[in-house]
Formats: C-alpha cells, sequence, structure tokens
C-alpha cells in the first residue's frame, strides 16, 4: 500500500513539473500583431516656417505597424503607445522622401512598417490678398431675395503654400438666404476658399476667420434686357450673336415698379475673330442689383470665314539677337506654342516657316536671365498669341 501511494507521489510530481513547464514555455512565447491606421506627425513645420517655407503635401499620412512581443504582455499593449514621426528640419523647396521613426512599448519589436518612408512635398511659405465674394445660398421663393446692404471687407490676406495660394480666385462669405428678413441686418459669415471651379481649397490660412454683412430681403422682377452691339460685320468677317432677352433684378417695391428694361454696355465686336463668350455688363439705377440668377449673363458670338491654328516651336527655333562675339549663349529646353487667326484663305498659306521668333541679350552680363520672346508673322493674320511670353538664356562668360 505505502509503495503504491509512493508511485502515485512520483506520478502527480512529473505531470505537475511538464504541466508547468508547459505554461512556462507557452506564455514566453512570442506572437505577432498589427496595428494599422497609425497617424504620421510631422515635426519641425515651425522651422519651415522660420524660412519661410510650408509643407505641401505628403503621399502618406498613416502606416501599420506589425510587431512581436511575448503572450503574456499581450493583451496589455495599447494601440495608442505606437506613434510615427517624419522630421522635416533642414529640407529645401521640392519633393524630399524622408525616414519614418517609429515609437513604441519597450515591450516589442517592430517587424515590419507598411511605409517605412514617405515623399514630402515643400513649397514656398507666401501671403496674398484675396477679394471677398459674398454667395447667397438657400433662397426660397421666386419673388425676394436678400440684397448685400454692406461688406466688412472686400479683400482679405491669405498665407499658405504658393501652389495652393495662387489657386485661390476668391474667399467666399457664404449668406444664408433663409436668415435674411425684411429688416437689416448684420450677419457674421465664415470665408472659404475656393478655386476657378469653386472647389475649396484646405490648408491655407486666411488672416481672419469671418467678415461681416449686412443685408436685407429685396424684390425682385424680371424686365426685358437690351445688349447694344457693333462690330457685327467689320473687317468683312460675318459674326453673329446670341443674347439673353431679360434679366431679373432686385430692389425695393418703390424702385423696381418703374422700370420695364434694362441696357447693357455696349459689346463691341470689331477684334474678336472666332467663337467666344463676352460677360455683359448691365446698367443698373442706384439701388437695384442683379439678383443671383443674372449675375452672370453672356453674349455668345459666332465668327464665319476665319480659321485658329496652333503651331509648335523649340528653343532651337529662336533667334538670340545683341549677343556679343565672345558671349556666346543658348536658349534654355522649351516648347513655344504659337496660336494664329486668319480668314480662312490666308490661313491656308501660312506655315511655320513664316513666324520669327526672337530675344535680345544685349547689354546683359554672363550669366542666366529670362528674357522676353517676340514673334512676328511675315503673312496676313487677324490675330495672334505666344507663350511663354519670357525665355531663359544662358550667356557664357568671355573666351
Amino acid at each position: 500500500m505505502l509503495k503504491s501511494n509512493k508511485v502515485n507521489l512520483v506520478l502527480a510530481l512529473i505531470v505537475a513539473i511538464v504541466l508547468w513547464a508547459y505554461v512556462l514555455v507557452d506564455v514566453n512565447q512570442s506572437s505577432t500583431e498589427t496595428v494599422k491606421g497609425v497617424p504620421i506627425k510631422i515635426l519641425n513645420e515651425d522651422v519651415l516656417e522660420a524660412n519661410n517655407l510650408v509643407l505641401l503635401s505628403t503621399d502618406y499620412d498613416k502606416v501599420n505597424i506589425t510587431y512581436s512581443c511575448q503572450r503574456a504582455f499581450l493583451g496589455k499593449i495599447k494601440d495608442s503607445e505606437f506613434s510615427v514621426t517624419a522630421d522635416v528640419e533642414g529640407l529645401k523647396k521640392g519633393a524630399h522622401k524622408i525616414k519614418l521613426y517609429i515609437s513604441a512599448p519597450d515591450d516589442v519589436s517592430i517587424e515590419n512598417v507598411s511605409i517605412p518612408k514617405i515623399t514630402v512635398s515643400i513649397d514656398d511659405l507666401v501671403t496674398a490678398e484675396k477679394p471677398v465674394t459674398p454667395v447667397i445660398a438657400n433662397i426660397e421663393g421666386d419673388d425676394t431675395e436678400p440684397n448685400i446692404l454692406q461688406l466688412s471687407d472686400d479683400v482679405v490676406s491669405v498665407k499658405g503654400a504658393k501652389t495652393l495660394v495662387d489657386r485661390i480666385v476668391s474667399l467666399d462669405a457664404v449668406l444664408d438666404a433663409s436668415k435674411v428678413g425684411t429688416e437689416m441686418k448684420s450677419f457674421t459669415v465664415p470665408l472659404t476658399a475656393v478655386d476657378s471651379d469653386g472647389n475649396t481649397i484646405e490648408d491655407v490660412k486666411p488672416s481672419k476667420d469671418n467678415v461681416s454683412i449686412t443685408a436685407l430681403l429685396f424684390k425682385k422682377k424680371t424686365v426685358d434686357l437690351t445688349v447694344p452691339v457693333e462690330g457685327l460685320e467689320s473687317a468683312g468677317f460675318q459674326r453673329s450673336v446670341s443674347v439673353p432677352k431679360t434679366i431679373t433684378i432686385k430692389g425695393s417695391d418703390s424702385v423696381l415698379s418703374s422700370i420695364e428694361n434694362i441696357t447693357c454696355q455696349t459689346v463691341d465686336l470689331r477684334n474678336v475673330y472666332e467663337d467666344t463668350k463676352i460677360k455683359l455688363v448691365p446698367i443698373l439705377p442706384s439701388g437695384v442689383n442683379a439678383a443671383t440668377e443674372s449675375e452672370n449673363l453672356y453674349l455668345k458670338a459666332s465668327v464665319k470665314g476665319m480659321e485658329t491654328k496652333t503651331f509648335t516651336f523649340s528653343e532651337n527655333d529662336v533667334e538670340i539677337r545683341g549677343v556679343s562675339e565672345n558671349m556666346p549663349a543658348t536658349v534654355e529646353d522649351v516648347k513655344i506654342k504659337v496660336t494664329v487667326t486668319a480668314k480662312s484663305d490666308a490661313m491656308k498659306a501660312i506655315g511655320a516657316e513664316d513666324f520669327v521668333l526672337a530675344a535680345d541679350v544685349e547689354g546683359l552680363e554672363a550669366g542666366s536671365h529670362k528674357v522676353s520672346l517676340t514673334c512676328t508673322c511675315s503673312k496676313a493674320y487677324a490675330d495672334m498669341e505666344y507663350t511663354p511670353g519670357e525665355i531663359n538664356i544662358t550667356i557664357n562668360a568671355e573666351q
């Protein structure tokens, strides 16, 4: 009996040791986990600004981090303990590929980072004044509309990357029409930077976030529109036009009651040689404005008997004038487009050989210079445009 108990005791001890060893190995075994969408923090943007530079863009703003650690620590590690930074100190204008720095808890090993490097674009930091444009939204009904009586700021300066600031055509101040009544009232309206297509431009800083607009509700009225036109048949060209017949205006009842017709400023077509649109300028009495739907009225002109053609030239086609004998000059790579408009018969005789592209460097010293480009055509034409207007020329030092 005693011998049997000893055997059982030994067996129990062995089982306990095996279980303890299993638990020990399992707990200390390494496990792998991934943290997704860790934001990238940009460091030292203030250093860029001190040098009149700014971060324009990055190709990635989040990364995934794969790490390993002992299973014992796995449940204790939080995603918030991981951070990713990118340092832009010392970078110049242009695109740069920079390394990401990973910060993680002490008990983990970083196995992989989905994006080890990112590309950042650095741009000039500029400030420019932009026009403020009141925009009326949520207009209800056909017979009334808010009228802007006063705008606190006609222009507001905007600070940001030159690429973005240059795209801004307006700072829109959107006024909610439903809040405007028949009594004059001032509203604080936020500003939104927009481009020529009406798209919002982010990451720029207006000097003020809001402007004040004073407005009240006006009556609307639709009246006849007269558009005087000159030059329909000048220089032997046949021109036809299409114009709106009416215009919707807004004002007080007493002012609108006597108005039945509005006349626009005269449109001169004598220098129009191709199909185009021309914005109309209505002559409005005091106290009367164009309603929103009539703020942008256009005359559409069609021209018969004219053709437009574009010719393309390179730096090799530019004649450099005024060059010193011992200081040769060269034109940097450039693509020049010349667009000419002429009568159909005359256009048939115009070829690339009829154009002379020239730049004058007389008096310029050795080095790189931006020089005005001129273009002439030996054949008869009605209109000509060319780009660019300036080219880069390098003058070598005297030999």
